[in-house]
């Protein structure tokens, strides 16, 4: 499994390459021992569908989001 990051103002855009071939791209925000919380978003969406809300979010939450 191959990581590539790429950071974004406050958050940090990854991706990860599977090895069934699938690249996940994920965006990883706030303190990595913070509580972790998966933001789930529905078919045919991505990760920018909750950007308007991540900068909300306190610091003590690292927040994962597909």
């Amino acid at each position: 499994m191959m990581s590539h990051r790429t950071p974004v103002s406050s958050h940090t855009e990854h991706t990860v390459d599977l090895r069934t071939g699938v690249r996940l791209a994920y965006v990883d925000q706030g303190d990595s021992r913070g509580l972790p919380v998966v933001f789930l978003h529905g078919t045919s969406d991505s990760w920018h569908s909750f950007e308007p809300v991540l900068p909300h979010l306190p610091s003590t939450i690292r927040a994962l989001v597909p």
